[in-house]
């Protein structure tokens, strides 16, 4: 009984994320795609996990996604990443907005930061 408690409080141990004072986010570089809805930035990951990170929590909100599947959120859809490396999401309206977020690959992993 005390082993699979041990064992659940080192999976939660390892599922979480800490965030600097930047909001500096870092994600396998196998990350499909990243969008953010507010304080709240999504991956969708090489495995299918689409993870949710949210103050300084990583969790997998789904399994088995496809990346081609169309996601929303409440600033819009994913549209894709400018030359600056800032995340662009198209609107209801169709216009393709920035986030305000800029995204770069660095040792391997996405970098995520909110300026």
């Amino acid at each position: 009984m005390s082993l699979g408690i041990i064992v659940s409080l080192v999976s939660l141990t390892l599922l979480t994320v800490v965030f600097s004072s930047a909001e500096t986010v870092m994600l396998p570089a196998t990350a499909r795609w990243l969008t953010a809805d507010g304080p709240r930035v999504f991956a969708l990951l090489e495995s299918g996990e689409v993870t949710r990170f949210e103050g300084s929590r990583l969790t997998v909100i789904a399994r088995g996604w496809s990346p081609d599947a169309p996601i929303s959120f409440a600033h819009g859809r994913l549209h894709g990443i400018d030359a600056r490396g800032e995340l662009q999401v198209l609107t209801g309206d169709g216009f393709a907005s920035s986030l305000g977020a800029k995204l770069s690959l660095n040792a391997g992993c996405w970098r995520f930061q909110r300026e």
